[in-house]
């Protein structure tokens, strides 16, 4: 492991961060007191009436918030490692489209926000999300949706690609394009088809060659039931393009890689409601993943499944089951792909129309696949198990003002040395719409 991944990143010298005056990182008091934004919004929901948030009868809101986190590590590194504790700001400011106009149905939003970090402001980002999708219908039977996805935002700090954890800053950007329909071809048969374009750019050179264009396309066949259930057939077909080379020494000689490869996927989808408050998802699969290069040690054809169970056993009751074991569609690490086990339990609480409790449970046994590196005997393989646990309490004064608490804990074992972490954030938020 080089010395510039390893090491963790310092503000540029000569300029004083805004930690260079302390002895030390201010604890979880001060996470509150830096929320200079979060009393203007505490004191705009108070003095706002109700009636006057709204626009365009509700169809178009527009929003601010800010959100305070405290993260006790921030560079994800193992205990006694030099973890170092961070607090950082995200206001953000933005407008949510929601306008049904007779059959047809316009979706559309856009988030502009700005993360600042207390002491590592090499982390400052100005980031966004923006989404546009329209929801179409012919008739009664024949119905789609056609979309467009945009965001930039900072890359996880907890990411593994050849053996190296990297501590570089990174801004990552995503577009999407995708159009879906399905129609009823007789009485109980549905034909579903989907497309979709995706690209993924790194600002740093480093991650250059994880830059991304995937392509997929997506067909089933299902038979639906009188009471809603379904049973069918599913292929799927991808293809992704990563047009920088990835530079690979073999012997002291440099060799450039061509990580693009095709996957496609057939397996069985099927859809059931055991009770009125219940409903059962799964699917089972057959996926092959061939590369371009240095096949077929880093190929891959194996079994995949799902199994989801979403439960309201009363109104204000909800809770989400979900098993699974997947190949990853889409990482922010592009030059491998992560096969998951999965298991992970989500319950949703509301005691009042005004609060909303949650809590989140979860466990992954990951393995990383598809390296060049490991292909050619210069990386190990390894894998990690993430686990993770969750709470959160939201309260609305107010129909469009919101306050919002969070807590969760994640931990990571892997067989990597020095990727171990465990890792605590609390978050305290705000939003107000009009």
């Amino acid at each position: 492991m080089s010395a510039a991944r390893d090491s963790i990143p310092q503000p540029p010298r000569g300029i004083p961060h805004r930690g260079a005056f302390r002895a030390r990182a201010v604890r979880y008091g001060g996470l509150f007191r830096r929320a200079f934004f979060l009393p203007a919004l505490i004191a705009a929901g108070a003095l706002v009436p109700p009636k006057a948030l709204a626009l365009w009868d509700d169809k178009l809101e527009l929003f601010a918030s800010q959100a305070v986190v405290r993260d006790d590590n921030l560079f994800r590194r193992p205990e006694g490692a030099g973890t170092i504790a961070d607090d950082y700001r995200v206001t953000s400011f933005g407008f949510n489209l929601d306008a049904p106009l007779g059959r047809q149905h316009l979706l559309g939003g856009l988030t502009v926000n700005s993360v600042r970090y207390d002491t590592f402001e090499q982390l400052d980002l100005d980031g966004h999300e923006g989404r546009a999708l329209w929801q179409w219908r012919l008739g009664g039977d024949t119905k789609g949706e056609l979309g467009l996805l945009h965001s930039r935002a900072l890359a996880s700090l907890a990411n593994v690609q050849q053996g190296v954890q990297f501590s570089t800053p990174n801004a990552l950007t995503t577009r999407k394009a995708f159009a879906s329909g399905e129609t009823l071809l007789a009485q109980r048969w549905r034909l579903a088809l989907e497309a979709s374009r995706l690209e993924q750019s790194n600002a740093a050179d480093e991650r250059r060659p994880n830059d991304l264009e995937l392509d997929r396309g997506e067909a089933s066949l299902s038979y639906v039931s009188g009471a809603g259930n379904r049973l069918g057939l599913r292929g799927r077909l991808a293809r992704g393009t990563l047009p920088n080379a990835q530079p690979i020494a073999v012997a002291g000689i440099p060799m450039p890689i061509d990580n693009s490869y095709r996957q496609r996927e057939a397996g069985v989808v099927g859809e059931w409601s055991p009770g009125a408050h219940s409903r059962l998802r799964a699917h089972v699969s057959r996926v092959h993943r061939e590369y371009e290069q240095l096949l077929p040690e880093r190929d891959f054809e194996g079994n995949t499944w799902e199994l989801a169970l979403d439960w309201t056993p009363t109104g204000k009751l909800g809770i989400a089951v979900l098993a699974q074991r997947e190949i990853s569609t889409i990482e922010e690490i592009n030059l491998s792909f992560v096969l998951a086990e999965r298991i992970a339990l989500q319950a949703n609480y509301r005691p009042s129309p005004r609060t909303e409790l949650g809590a989140l449970l979860e466990t992954s046994d990951r393995r990383y696949l598809g390296d060049a590196g490991q292909a050619l005997g210069l990386v190990a393989p390894f894998s990690d198990r993430l686990r993770a646990a969750g709470l959160q309490a939201s309260y609305r004064p107010l129909p469009r003002f919101t306050l919002r608490l969070q807590l969760r804990r994640e931990m990571r074992d892997s067989d990597l040395a020095g990727a171990d972490y465990a890792v605590n954030l609390v978050s305290l938020a705000a939003r107000i719409g009009f």
